[in-house]
């Protein structure tokens, strides 16, 4: 899923889903051909736990 759809999904901004990126809490994976950020479910669960413990 893209950064749009799971800031939707999980009701947090894409700045600070980068935010949490650039600090090495999450590695999503980068598509070649566009660069967009794929997130999986994975990534997902990570995030609503880094959300429920901030």
């Amino acid at each position: 899923m893209l950064i749009n759809e799971i800031s939707n999904k999980l009701g947090v901004t894409a700045r600070a889903i980068r935010f949490y990126e650039q600090k090495g809490l999450l590695t999503p994976t980068k598509q070649k051909e566009n660069g967009y950020r794929t997130y999986s479910e994975q990534d997902a669960w990570r995030l609503q736990t880094i959300i429920s413990l901030r």
